[in-house]
């Protein structure tokens, strides 16, 4: 097992550098499915604002403690914190500014920081259903497993032609 790694050191580390930088996002989303309506924790908060350049969303508790909890988006990378929600309309987002709202959500499992994954939003301007959050979620995860599998596919071609290179070497 040592020769293999004196003889093939990059060819390892590209291996386990794509293992952890791809599948630690891979492990979060089999980890939290998504979950059922019945099993949404709920609480009251008045939404402050609805980010548009990421899925975050800003509340003020009763107690008038600040948070932010995020409505589900898809990452691919550890490498990247950009993550868009594409699921509320510009009408939507504009329209929960400032809304006193129930907000329904899971807790994110494994991961690090903590997140709480908004799943649905009742508020008296408008309700965001969990049909609607839940449909958004499960298009881009698809989208993402045929983008996963190509960025496999391309990884494992770069490994083959550097485990081929580092081959003729020894």
């Amino acid at each position: 097992m040592r020769d293999l790694f004196k003889k093939y050191p990059r060819t390892i580390f590209l291996a386990l550098a794509f293992i952890v930088i791809f599948g630690y996002p891979f492990i979060i989303r089999w980890k939290n499915p998504v979950p059922s309506e019945n099993n949404l924790t709920s609480f009251h908060a008045k939404i402050i604002d609805v980010s548009e350049i990421n899925d975050g969303v800003t509340l003020v508790f009763p107690e008038g403690v600040v948070g932010r909890a995020f409505f589900p988006a898809v990452n691919n990378s550890i490498l990247t914190t950009d993550r868009r929600f594409s699921g509320l309309t510009i009408t939507q987002a504009k329209l929960l500014k400032n809304c006193d709202a129930t907000i329904y959500g899971k807790k994110v499992d494994w991961q690090f920081p903590s997140r709480f994954f908004v799943w649905r939003v009742d508020c008296a301007a408008i309700d965001v259903p969990f049909s609607q959050i839940k449909s958004t979620y499960e298009k881009e995860v698809d989208f993402n497993r045929w983008l996963q599998f190509g960025l496999v596919v391309i990884v494992i071609f770069v490994l083959y032609l550097v485990f081929k290179k580092e081959g003729k070497k020894a």
